[in-house]
């Protein structure tokens, strides 16, 4: 009876959902009608970011809040929208059992919030935003907040780490139709949004050195530390291509394979050592490692579209790695 009436509930958020959301795209549509009045207003701060997700996120760290202490050291002003935290995310889209009535929840959620965000633009001299403004969103097509924004501000910026578009090509071709530049982190997506964009630039994924303990002894522990850290998907696509070159190592010489991971959920063996995530201790355990793995099997859009944050991790720890050539920053020498 219980997952009967769990069942029943989630089908009458998804009602509730898709009401809200045309309710949504009408009031979208009246707003586009009365932009020039709304764009009147003048700008009052320099800058409002959209991130994608919640603030802990590397996307988010990495594309913008590594940032914001230089933009407040100079003197600008700005304003952020997170859609969501780390652990209403991790709850909703990684725990062991997701509810999708919370979901369709979360996404009514965000589109009214964005919305509102959205008129507020221009009171602001710059708008950057990070994928697409209704986040997580499935299946778009329309990019109707996109179309608002674009109706209300001409000083608009997409940013992009990731082939998003492999996924979804028209509803990220009609996201990149209402923006001003497209940034990139790498030349395979540069290559890709110049065809379908005037003005696309390369903005490296950067990442704050300072806290990692940069490794200067390199003699090899006893078993040898291997280092990875990712999540659970990352582990199943791609720690099982390597596993049998550690096994024959493992049988030769004892080794450790030290993994680091906020919910691990893969493949497992006798001489895998596990660490919660926890940026307590995430500093101290990589710089205890000898070499790191980037295992990346595939060879696709989404691989090269990436630069990985985990290899930017191993250099600013000093951590020699072997790693695979997609997504790899090209600031990385090759050296065997």
């Amino acid at each position: 009876m219980f997952p009967f009436l769990h069942k029943q509930n989630e089908r009458f958020v998804y009602l509730c959902l898709l009401l809200s959301l045309a309710a949504g795209w009408f009031v979208t549509k009246l707003l586009l009608v009365i932009a020039p009045l709304l764009r009147r207003r003048k700008p009052v701060k320099d800058f409002l970011f959209f991130p994608y997700t919640h603030k802990d996120n590397t996307g988010t760290t990495s594309r913008f809040q590594n940032f914001f202490p230089l933009l407040t050291r100079d003197g600008y002003t700005f304003d952020v929208h997170f859609t969501i935290t780390m652990p209403e995310y991790r709850a909703l889209f990684q725990g062991n059992h997701p509810s999708r009535a919370r979901e369709y929840a979360y996404y009514h959620r965000v589109f009214w919030q964005r919305l509102r965000w959205v008129i507020r633009a221009p009171r602001y001299k710059a708008v950057y935003f990070q994928r697409a403004l209704f986040s997580e969103y499935p299946d778009q097509k329309r990019a109707v907040l996109e179309q608002l924004l674009r109706s209300l501000h001409h000083n608009i910026t997409v940013d992009y780490f990731d082939a998003d578009y492999a996924r979804n090509e028209t509803f990220y071709r009609n996201v990149v139709s209402c923006v001003d530049k497209v940034a990139v982190v790498n030349q395979f997506l540069f290559d890709y949004y110049q065809k379908i964009h005037p003005r696309v630039f390369i903005h490296d994924l950067s990442i704050n050195a300072q806290p990692y303990n940069v490794k200067n002894d390199y003699k090899l522990h006893q078993p040898v530390r291997f280092f990875w850290t990712g999540n659970s998907d990352n582990a199943r696509s791609n720690l099982p291509a390597v596993l049998p070159l550690l096994d024959k190592l493992n049988a030769a010489q004892p080794i450790r394979l030290v993994i680091v991971s906020s919910t691990y959920n893969g493949p497992r063996k006798p001489y895998m050592e596990f660490h919660a995530w926890d940026l307590n201790t995430f500093y101290d355990v990589i710089g205890g490692c000898d070499i790191a793995l980037y295992p990346v099997m595939q060879d696709d859009a989404f691989s090269r579209g990436k630069v990985a944050y985990k290899t930017l991790e191993y250099g600013a720890a000093g951590l020699p790695m072997v790693a695979a050539p997609q997504g790899l920053s090209s600031r990385f020498e090759n050296h065997r």
